[in-house]
């Protein structure tokens, strides 16, 4: 049995919007998380061995990996930003998981009908002081907001920090305007507050983080994290690709190549792959498959039309796995100290 500093610890939600959504993405990247029940804070990852998952409140995943309690996490992109210490131990190994999409953006009441942009705001602040009072915004991000401001030239104005319900801060007079996450703005709009043109402080989505301290000199949590991080960082690339099937009529494989690669715009990753169809009436047809990206698929299956090709299938593959992991180097490079 290994030792208990041996074991990968990943830090996931415990609760909230994030829980089952991350429970989910992995369970489709081919790592599913068993829970005993959502009152244990210990799980594990089915197909991987050496892995303890702890369930932590998303507010303090950032810290577990700060302080090596953890380590790997994965937790919004927004908490991580406003929680991580400057050249601290914790760092992202992967920006977008593509999930929990949402936006950390200024809100001010729909009433205020002259404030449509920062500097708006940056005007309307100034008035605030020369009256003797500062502008007040309500939130739980008061490092990215008070970043933000200042970037935005907007020195006159006091953060005050809520875990609550914000939307209704300005009606109830305990501030003038929020900042806050959104996804779509109902919630905002429905509490009369508004957005302003250039008032998104950062666009945030589920990422992965890692602690340089716990996993420095650490070979069994390393060969672990590499699984791990192998199958997901699989799983979205092959968000992005296609597999297209189709047949050609071709005298042999040479001449059924020719026809494609003289004819498409993208020959996939390297090139078809070509087998013999051994059809009923005799003719010579040839099946062929590529694998490609997303945004050539229309161009493509039109090409192939185009040169006569039939039976056309597309679909898409769980896994795409490149020679080498990019998001493990990544981590390795960052644990060696190469930024």
């Amino acid at each position: 049995m290994n030792d208990k500093s041996e074991v990968l610890k990943i830090a996931l939600p415990s609760d909230g919007e994030m829980y089952q959504a991350t429970l989910d993405f992995l369970k489709n990247s081919g790592v599913s998380v068993k829970r005993g029940s959502s009152r244990q804070y210990l799980g594990s990852l089915q197909g991987l061995e050496n892995v303890t998952v702890l369930f932590q409140r998303v507010a303090d995943i950032s810290s577990k990996i700060e302080d090596g309690s953890a380590d790997l996490g994965i937790v919004g992109l927004d908490r991580f930003e406003e929680f991580k210490i400057d050249d601290g131990n914790a760092f992202v190994v992967c920006e977008d998981l593509d999930y929990s999409n949402c936006k950390l953006v200024i809100a001010v009441p729909q009433g205020w009908i002259d404030v449509s942009a920062m500097s708006d705001l940056s005007d309307l602040a100034l008035e605030f002081k020369h009256t003797g009072r500062e502008l007040r915004v309500a939130t739980k991000y008061p490092r990215l907001t008070s970043k933000f401001f200042y970037q935005n030239g907007i020195n006159y104005f006091k953060t005050i920090y809520s875990s609550g319900t914000l939307e209704v801060s300005p009606l109830m007079g305990f501030s003038d305007i929020i900042v806050d996450i959104t996804s779509t703005g109902t919630t905002l709009r429905e509490n009369q507050l508004k957005t302003i043109a250039d008032g998104t402080i950062i666009e945030s989505q589920a990422c992965l983080i890692a602690s340089t301290r716990s996993l420095i000199n650490e070979p069994e949590k390393l060969n672990s994290a590499r699984k791990f991080i192998a199958m997901i960082e699989g799983y979205l690339e092959g968000k992005d690709y296609y597999n297209v099937t189709f047949n050609l009529n071709a005298d042999n494989e040479e001449d059924a190549a020719n026809t494609f690669m003289n004819s498409i715009t993208t020959n996939g990753f390297q090139g078809p792959r070509i087998s013999r169809i051994y059809t009923t009436n005799g003719s010579s047809s040839y099946s062929l498959t590529i694998v490609l990206k997303r945004k050539n698929l229309q161009v493509v299956t039109d090409n192939l039309r185009e040169i006569g090709a039939s039976n056309i299938i597309v679909n898409k593959p769980d896994y795409v796995f490149d020679g080498e992991s990019n998001l493990f180097t990544k981590l390795m490079n960052n644990i060696s100290g190469k930024k």
